[in-house]
């Protein structure tokens, strides 16, 4: 499936609304941990909604949890979900993507 289909999927198995409403989302920021110990600190923006829910999903909703290692498998499962977009990140400026890809460990801060 591409991106689209596989955010409506998302939504749907959440029983949230798409377009996806910043009220629903209890992630306001990711930051992404490199393996040069360099950081990227992505906001929530309405351009990356649908990224967020998907971190959001992925931590079972959890309000905190520490920083965690990235696996090979979070790392596949993210570029199934992402489809297109993931294949293309850089080149088209998906700065949470190009993060993400890059990344050895994340963080979710909370609302």
């Amino acid at each position: 499936m591409g991106y689209r289909e596989n955010v409506q999927a998302l939504c749907d198995h959440i029983g949230v609304a798409n377009p996806i409403q910043e009220d629903v989302l209890t992630l306001e920021a990711i930051t992404f941990h490199s393996v040069d110990s360099s950081t990227a600190r992505i906001e929530g923006t309405d351009m990356n909604r649908a990224g967020r829910l998907f971190f959001q999903d992925y931590t079972g909703g959890k309000q905190w949890i520490p920083p965690m290692k990235i696996s090979k498998e979070f790392h596949e499962y993210a570029a199934q979900f992402f489809a297109e977009n993931w294949l293309d990140a850089e080149t088209a400026g998906r700065t949470m993507l190009t993060a993400f890809k890059n990344a050895t460990h994340v963080e979710y801060h909370w609302k």
